[in-house]
């Protein structure tokens, strides 16, 4: 099931697990937990590092609508190499998912879909 929304951002872990104590609070009082999830990541360089322009373009490609490899491959105009090695770091964060799907003809084909409608990235430093 997609999400909603999602947030990208940096964040000490003091600021990550006053954060997880407050919603857990909230938890217990029965309000409600905000819709949606947060990918915390502990530097800017590591902010940098995953979220590159061409993975950015990629992402982009599929905030919509899910995408196979080869539609990605000829819209970005990038390699099928690039694209798994790209595809697979956002996995890996939790910002993509992809998977096989039944065959057409012969050939089953690897689509790539974003785990949420929007994606708000948030970069502060100092």
């Amino acid at each position: 099931m997609r999400q909603r929304n999602m947030k990208v951002q940096i964040e000490s872990l003091e600021a990550f697990e006053t954060r997880a104590r407050q919603l857990a609070r909230r938890a217990d009082r029965g309000q409600g937990i905000p819709d949606g999830v947060v990918i915390s990541l502990d530097s800017a360089s590591t902010f940098l590092a995953l979220l590159t322009r061409p993975r950015l373009k990629l992402l982009q490609a599929v905030l919509k609508q899910e995408k196979s490899l080869s539609e990605l491959q000829d819209e970005l105009g990038r390699s099928r190499t690039a694209l798994r090695r790209d595809i697979q770091k956002l996995e890996e964060a939790g910002l993509l998912d992809s998977g096989l799907v039944k065959p057409v003809g012969r050939q089953r084909r690897r689509m790539v879909r974003a785990v949420a409608d929007r994606v708000e990235l948030r970069a502060r430093i100092g």
